[in-house]
């Protein structure tokens, strides 16, 4: 979980203990090939970070098609706008694959946010990367 974590820009700045701290409130999931891990305008109260598989990312159109947004695999990180801001889903995931991925719940990582920034201020995610995405 280490090195994931490492990968990963939220996440990399963060101590090696630290870190630790956030491998412990992480609850392994997995997914079967064609599940949705999360659908768009559902309450965003997890974030999940892939560490095997890929994942297709899309948004229904008004007229119901599908548009792409992404496709991600190991080391992708969404939903994670949503545990501060408390918003939903901006966009629908579903495995192409089988997917193997870590789910922090919003209260968890409140609590542990809070605890961390009782000593030094936590690392604010990048405004945008290619591995950062608000779904």
């Amino acid at each position: 979980m280490e090195a994931l974590l490492q990968m990963i820009p939220m996440f990399k700045d963060l101590t090696p203990e630290e870190r630790k701290e956030v491998s412990l409130i992480c609850e392994p999931v997995s997914y079967a090939p064609n599940e949705h891990l999360c659908r768009e305008g559902e309450p965003g109260d997890f974030m999940l970070i892939i560490e095997s598989g890929m994942v297709w990312v899309y948004r229904e159109t008004p007229s119901g098609e599908k548009a792409d947004l992404a496709t991600v695999t190991r080391g992708a990180i969404f939903g994670e706008m949503s545990l501060v801001d408390s918003g939903v889903r901006s966009a629908s995931a579903v495995a192409s694959g089988s997917v193997k991925a870590h789910k922090i719940a919003r209260t968890d990582f409140l609590l542990l946010r809070a605890e961390m920034c009782s000593t030094r201020p936590w690392p604010a995610p990048p405004a945008t990367t290619s591995t950062t995405y608000r779904w």
